[in-house]
C-alpha cells in the first residue's frame, strides 16, 4: 500500500529528492521527465507549491523511513488551474503510484480553490498510464533534422541581421514575440524579467540569438539553444530552435523560412549534427514548414487536463 505526503513549502531537501527522482528517470528514458518550466517552478518560491511523494507503507513490525516510488510537483495558486508533473521509480511504473498521487493531488488543488488539474506527460507513447478522466488537451512535439542543409537563407529586400545586444535589444524582440505568440499559453506571456532570467541561464549566448530588422525596425528573430552530448541516449551535440517568432504584419514573405536556416546553420557550425525543435501539434502552418525541411518526429509530449470535481480512476490499476 502506499502512503501520499504532501510537503508544502517543499523544503530543500524534498527539491533534492526530486531531481534523483528525475535523474533515475532520465537513465532509463534518456530524457528528463520535467520541462524547463517545471524545474523554475520547483526552485520558486510561490505560496501554491507543493510536493506530493508516495511511499510505500512499511510493514507493521518495520522501521525507518521507505524511499518515494514517485513525486508529483503541484503549482496550485490562486487561478483556476493547477498545473502538475510527476516522476516515478522505472521499477514501479504502471503499478498504481500515478493514480495514488493524482488522486491526492486532486484534493490538495481543490481544497486551494482550483477547479482544474492540468498535467504534462512528456515522452507519450503506448506504455504511458492512462489515466481516467485525464484527456488529451494539447501535443507538442520534438522534432529532429540532420545537418547541415544545403540550401542557404535568402533574406527579403532591405533585411538586416545581427546578433542580439542585452541592455539593448530587450524590449524590442518582447513586443514582437509577445505579437507573434498573442495566442500561445506560455510564450505570448513573457516580460522584461523572464527574458532577464534566460539571460543568467549558463546556455545562453546571444550570437545564437539573431534578429532580422527592416526598415521599420525588429521583423523577426530565431533564438538557438545548443543541448552538449549526453551520452549513451544522446551522442552528439543538438542545436535547438529555442523560438522563432516573425512579426504578423511581416508574416508571409519568407522570413520565417530564412531564420529558420540561419539559425540551424549557426547550430550546425557550434558543432550540432542534428537541428530539434518543439512546435504545437495543432501548428498546421509551423508542422509543414519543419516536414517539407526534413523534420521527423522524435517525442511526443502531451497536456492533460480534468475537473476536479471529478474523481479519478485508473485503468493501469491500484496498490
Amino acid at each position: 500500500m502506499l502512503d501520499v505526503r504532501v510537503r508544502r513549502p517543499p523544503a530543500p531537501e524534498d527539491r533534492a529528492l526530486v531531481r534523483a527522482l528525475a535523474a533515475e528517470a532520465e537513465r532509463r528514458d534518456g530524457y528528463s521527465p520535467f520541462g524547463d518550466d517545471l524545474w523554475r517552478t520547483l526552485e520558486a518560491d510561490r505560496p501554491g507549491l507543493a510536493v506530493l511523494f508516495a511511499h510505500e507503507r512499511p510493514p507493521q513490525d518495520g522501521n525507518g523511513e521507505t524511499e518515494p516510488a514517485g513525486a508529483l510537483v503541484l503549482d496550485a495558486d490562486a487561478s483556476m488551474r493547477a498545473r502538475a508533473a510527476l516522476v516515478v521509480r522505472p521499477s514501479r511504473r504502471g503499478t498504481g503510484v500515478e493514480a495514488h498521487l493524482l488522486e491526492a493531488a486532486r484534493a490538495d488543488a481543490s481544497s486551494r480553490g482550483a477547479r482544474r488539474l492540468q498535467l504534462w506527460v512528456l515522452g507519450v507513447d503506448d506504455q504511458t498510464p492512462v489515466l481516467d478522466p485525464l484527456t488529451p488537451e494539447r501535443e507538442l512535439w520534438q522534432m529532429r533534422v540532420p545537418l547541415p542543409f544545403a540550401e542557404v537563407p535568402r533574406w527579403g529586400p532591405g533585411i538586416e541581421v545581427r546578433s542580439f545586444e542585452i541592455g539593448r535589444d530587450e524590449d524590442a524582440w518582447l513586443e514582437v514575440n509577445n505579437r507573434a505568440f498573442g495566442a500561445h499559453p506560455e510564450q505570448g506571456r513573457w516580460d522584461l524579467a523572464t527574458i532577464r532570467a534566460r539571460e543568467t541561464e549558463d546556455w545562453f549566448d546571444p550570437t545564437g540569438l539573431l534578429l532580422a530588422f527592416d526598415a521599420d525596425g525588429l521583423a523577426g528573430s530565431i533564438w538557438m539553444r545548443m543541448h552538449p552530448p549526453a551520452p549513451p541516449h544522446e551522442p552528439h551535440t543538438r542545436g535547438e530552435v529555442y523560438v522563432l517568432a516573425v512579426d504578423p504584419g511581416r508574416q508571409g514573405q519568407g522570413l520565417g523560412h530564412a531564420l529558420l536556416l540561419a539559425g540551424l546553420d549557426h547550430g550546425y557550425r557550434r558543432g550540432a549534427p542534428v537541428g530539434m525543435l518543439y512546435v504545437d501539434a495543432a501548428n498546421a502552418p509551423a508542422t509543414a514548414l519543419y516536414r517539407s525541411l526534413g523534420f521527423v518526429v522524435s517525442r511526443v509530449d502531451a497536456l492533460y487536463g480534468c475537473p476536479l470535481e471529478t474523481p479519478l480512476d485508473s485503468r493501469g490499476g491500484t496498490t
